[in-house]
């Protein structure tokens, strides 16, 4: 009897006599995760298989993971047997297509899995069977090089340069602190483990926005008046810094549209600047009408700067990043105040707000109309950051025990909850990179976590330096 490890996750035997543990269960589920994000990268390459990858891509993501206590049912190792069949269907559709090619690669035995009946004891026998199969699939992936198609030819290359986006994620994190100084740490998201630091001089503290634009790192400070560093992300070191006008205090959000950096900040009225990256000086100030106090988030969509206010009310301005004016409001319905995040996918825009519970509206960005709210749970309180990745909305909430809710855009239904580990509580920032999501905690030290998007479950958690405490902002490159 053997175990497993499929990039990380380890597939343990069944032992005769002993009953299947959620946990053995649980990690079925996060490999085939692991099988479909290295399959998404063949699914760009090789169009032939694209709807074996769907049917695929929607059994494992149907999956759902057990807690301590809960039966495994016939129902459930049915859907786990029906998506290790789906990957084995769509591994058939990829060899054939390889064979066709005249290229006939060395690769592991696979096969179809046989349901079963309920009332039906699992034995170990069968267990140990699947963890096999799993782990075949996996390193089928892994040996078949990508196909290079062009209109002229189709080659081969080997071993596939990408499948290190799977092995080691490509690209960094970035972790912004509510500390004085205001650390910014480097982080490697594949080992969730410390690259390098960087140390602002003494009075730059509380980082509380990070954003990215042509390969540089920008920080936003909670000073008075309002510093942004450009700092380069191969040395950690500063590059220029960016000094707000009189009256521009704490750069409460960051965001990069067509060249250019856009800052807000809470004051009274919300200013947002608009600032040159290479001269980090400043090109124009867009000044909100009276009312319209401290901005708690931007985003941008189709070419437009979105801002929202903490607000009773909460209202989101439409603006032109040319002229820096203002085309069009958006009033929230009572009782949906101060706007904390926003987020943009699939042509609206998504608001969140720091009341109880953590509603989100969907807005029409053309003409800033409601669409429609979610509702959370009771306890799923403020609604702290939004993002959007792999046509999902994920809303993070600044609780005690921090979880985040994985949103259908269309339906404004939730689909899947995470709960953060014991301990990282607060959650006050979401990135993603490489389809993944970093949540990062107010915590002392400032824990982040990387999660996966499909099982909503951690994978692995950053542990900081000492004194790198409660962390403000995330952002990746990548």
């Amino acid at each position: 009897m053997s175990s497993y490890n499929v990039n990380g996750v380890i597939l343990s035997p069944a032992i005769s006599g002993n009953v299947i543990t959620p946990s053995q269960y649980n990690n079925k589920v996060l490999a085939l995760q692991q099988i479909l994000d290295l399959a998404t990268q063949f699914n760009n390459k090789i169009p032939e298989c694209s709807s074996q990858f769907n049917a695929m891509q929607n059994a494992i993501n149907s999956l759902t993971t057990v807690t301590v206590g809960q039966y495994i049912s016939a129902d459930l190792v049915n859907s786990l047997i029906d998506a290790i069949n789906a990957v084995y269907d769509y591994e058939e559709c990829l060899i054939s297509v390889y064979n066709s090619q005249g290229f006939y690669p060395s690769l592991p035995f696979i096969t179809s899995l046989t349901k079963v009946s309920p009332n039906m004891i699992i034995t170990p026998f069968s267990w140990n069977q699947w963890n096999q199969e799993i782990y075949n699939e996996y390193e089928l992936l892994t040996m078949l090089p990508f196909l290079i198609i062009s209109s002229e030819s189709i080659g081969f290359v080997s071993p596939s340069p990408s499948i290190l986006k799977i092995t080691q994620v490509i690209g960094n994190v970035f972790v912004g602190y509510m500390t004085s100084p205001g650390y910014i740490d480097k982080v490697d998201p594949s080992t969730m483990t410390l690259i390098k630091t960087f140390t602002p001089l003494s009075g730059y503290h509380d980082v509380i926005s990070l954003t990215t634009l042509s390969n540089y790192v920008f920080a936003g400070y909670a000073t008075s008046p309002g510093f942004i560093f450009k700092i380069s992300p191969s040395t950690m070191s500063h590059v220029k810094t960016f000094t707000a006008p009189s009256g521009h205090n704490r750069v409460q959000s960051l965001v990069a549209l067509s060249g250019y950096i856009f800052a807000g900040y809470a004051t009274t009225p919300g200013y947002v600047d608009k600032i040159s990256p290479s001269s980090l000086n400043l090109i124009k100030t867009f000044t909100p009408p009276s009312g319209y106090n401290k901005v708690g988030a931007l985003t941008v969509l189709s070419g437009y700067v979105f801002a929202g206010y903490i607000t009773s009310p909460g209202y989101v301005v439409k603006i032109s990043p040319s002229s820096m004016e203002l085309i069009k409001t958006f009033t929230a319905p009572s009782g949906h105040d101060g706007v904390f995040s926003l987020a943009a996918l699939s042509g609206y825009v998504f608001v969140g707000y720091g009341i109880k519970p953590g509603y989100v509206d969907k807005i029409d960005p053309s003409t800033m109309s409601f669409v429609k709210t979610f509702t959370p749970p009771f306890g799923f309180d403020v609604a702290i950051a939004i993002i959007s990745l792999s046509s999902y909305i994920y809303i993070g909430f600044n609780t005690y025990s921090s979880n985040i809710i994985k949103l259908s855009p269309s339906t404004m239904e939730s689909i899947k909850t995470f709960t953060a580990p014991s301990g990282h509580n607060f959650l006050d920032t979401l990135t993603a990179l490489s389809g993944y999501i970093f949540a990062g905690y107010y915590t002392t030290p400032g824990y982040v976590d990387k999660i996966s998007p499909s099982v909503m479950t951690v994978l692995k958690t950053f542990t900081p330096p000492n004194g790198h405490n409660k962390v403000g902002a995330l952002t990746s490159i990548g």
